[in-house]
């Protein structure tokens, strides 16, 4: 009896010393979410569950963060670009080459000419969705320093049919 209890002490030993060395995974500290400065993340190396991969504006490269950091203040004026990893650009911190001065610093990309930038070559995750027909309905424009598709009538209501379908 003596023998169970010393190897169960030592068993939580440990799994204790593992996981303040970092060995065994530990829950999120949801009180700090982290922001994805340290964990790098592609589609070779994917986030753990519970964290999503995205490329923020203020990190150079993809991380991995939790959902409550994407629904927080910080991002409320943001949006996400068709794109894999998805990057969330925002207004007033754009990504370097975001800007534009008028519609030809505009460009069509995507595998399947769903991004509007004014990057060049931007990628996107090539899985072909229905929506992605009405694109040809509306032009790639420069809107207050911005690159975006035109929010024509036929375009949106091209959106909401294709998406319904």
């Amino acid at each position: 009896m003596r023998r169970i209890f010393v190897i169960l002490v030592l068993a939580l030993l440990l799994i204790v010393g593992c996981v303040q060395k970092g060995i065994l995974p530990s829950e999120p500290d949801i009180e700090e979410p982290i922001t994805g400065e340290e964990i790098l993340c592609d589609a070779l190396k994917p986030c753990d569950e519970g964290y999503e991969c995205v490329k923020l504006p203020e990190n150079t490269r993809p991380t991995c963060v939790l959902p409550e950091v994407l629904k927080s203040d910080k991002y409320k004026d943001c949006r996400v670009a068709e794109s894999y990893p998805p990057q969330i650009i925002c207004p007033q911190t754009r990504l370097s080459g975001e800007g534009c001065e008028s519609d030809a610093d505009c460009k069509v990309s995507g595998c399947n000419g769903e991004v509007c930038s004014s990057q060049e070559g931007v990628a996107s995750i090539c899985v072909y969705k229905p929506e992605f027909e009405c694109y040809s309905l509306t032009s790639c424009k420069c809107t207050d320093g911005r690159c975006g598709w035109e929010k024509t009538e036929e375009f949106l209501d091209c959106i909401v049919t294709k998406k319904a379908s």
